[in-house]
């Protein structure tokens, strides 16, 4: 072989004809496929494509049979990725993580963890209160990818549940559902999901069925305990030994809370807030309040315990706006400010302090994440109205349990009228809202 047959494409370095190196390309191809598909039985759990009759023949070819011959090279470059991601994760670059977690999903939208590690950024880390709709959109897109086990509708559930969103009445569905799925390996979803049903449950109120939920997971644990007894398997015996034991204190001091409680909304109680707001600088609120009329907490140990008060600065309008723009979030970051704090201590006296000060500050002067963009970006202020609100919640997660002792599990406890509103499920909190102009927050 001359090098005018390199040169012309005749042949190769090594001697090997070019058609015979491709013809041998392709049946490595295929032959990755073939392996692959054997040695990932399960993958159908990940792929709602396969077995699938609407597809037909030649899309479960396709995806299934040509796309496992790529999967190799796709992982790959998406385990590259996320290698860079897991770099700029730990140098707390948050920010930056997003388009690398939609690159690692597009290259391969099997990885449960990016899902769930990106929606995490999206609605904590970024400190970012508008963000939670993109973060449940993109655990949307890992369900739909993902959707035959359990993993992505637990976590939008949990992410539903905690502090970011608070709406117990969309988690709990995502958990029961969670409950129906197995793992990737086929085995059944983790009873801790089940412990999220109940903990959803009593959220909205719904303390006896919470209770039955709590007995049901108590007898899943004992025929469990059973099995694992006939075995003579120590390591199940003592997990489902410990899981029983805890579902059992559950139920328990659920029973003790509702006996303790059953006489806190027969005794309302009155609670206001006055509040004085004063800018000192751009972007830059100092808010000082005081309550009326809440009773000093204590906890069931005899401890002392404090209430936790929300402040939310947004535009008016602000849920509307935002469910018009629903399927445009992009329109949402660059035009609606939401500036949120939610652990404001009440104090004993009255006062509510934050980081042990009388104040509350309203800081939109600053990136909330420490990642030095731009404020504007974040708090946009495109609007001429805005409203300031102080909201406290007894129902939510974050309260101590002295509140619900004190206001009731959904705030059954909170007299009517004055600042007292109805939410979700028939909850009651106390409301407080304070018009703003453009020219009070610049």
């Amino acid at each position: 072989m001359t090098t005018a047959d390199n040169i012309h494409g005749t042949g190769t370095p090594r001697g090997i004809p070019l058609p015979r190196l491709i013809a041998a390309i392709a049946i490595l191809f295929v032959g990755i496929g073939l392996v692959q598909t054997r040695l990932d039985q399960r993958r159908g759990l990940f792929n709602p494509v396969v077995n699938d009759p609407k597809r037909g023949l030649s899309a479960s070819i396709r995806n299934n049979v040509f796309g496992a011959s790529m999967l190799g090279i796709r992982e790959v470059a998406a385990g590259m990725l996320w290698v860079k991601a897991d770099e700029l994760f730990h140098n707390g670059q948050y920010t930056e993580l997003i388009p690398y977690f939609k690159l690692v999903t597009f290259l391969d939208p099997h990885q449960i963890d990016v899902y769930s590690t990106g929606a995490w950024h999206l609605s904590y880390n970024l400190g970012d209160a508008r963000l939670v709709p993109q973060s449940t959109a993109f655990l949307d897109e890992g369900i739909a990818n993902n959707s035959k086990i359990w993993d992505l509708y637990f976590q939008k559930g949990w992410l539903l549940f905690d502090w970011p969103a608070e709406d117990y009445e969309a988690a709990l569905p995502l958990f029961q559902e969670a409950a129906k799925h197995p793992s990737t390996d086929g085995s059944p979803a983790p009873p801790y999901i089940t412990h999220m049903i109940a903990h959803a449950m009593v959220r909205q109120g719904r303390v006896d069925d919470a209770i039955a939920q709590w007995q049901t997971n108590i007898d899943y644990a004992e025929a469990e305990h059973a099995k694992a007894k006939k075995t003579k398997n120590d390591t199940d015996i003592r997990y489902w030994q410990q899981e029983r034991d805890v579902c059992r204190n559950n139920r328990e001091l659920l029973l003790i809370r509702k006996t303790a409680r059953e006489d806190v909304a027969k005794n309302p109680k009155r609670v206001t807030f006055t509040a004085d707001v004063q800018k000192r600088g751009s972007r830059l609120l100092e808010v000082r309040v005081r309550t009326q009329g809440f009773p000093p907490l204590t906890d069931s140990y005899g401890e002392e315990s404090n209430g936790r008060l929300e402040l939310i600065l947004q535009d008016r309008d602000y849920d509307k706006l935002a469910a018009q723009h629903k399927n445009d979030l992009l329109w949402v970051t660059k035009n609606l400010t939401r500036f949120r704090s939610i652990y404001n201590i009440i104090e004993r006296n009255g006062t509510v302090t934050d980081r042990s000060k009388p104040v509350i500050l309203v800081e939109m002067n600053k990136d909330p994440a420490d990642q030095g963009r731009n404020p504007m970006d974040i708090y946009p202020l495109t609007s001429d109205e805005y409203e300031l609100i102080l909201r406290f919640q007894p129902r939510v997660r974050r309260q101590p349990e002295a509140v619900q002792n004190a206001f009731g599990w959904i705030g059954e406890g909170l007299a009517p009228g004055g600042q007292t509103r109805t939410g979700p499920s028939g909850s009651q909190m106390v409301e407080k809202r304070i018009p703003l102009k453009l020219d009070d927050i610049l």
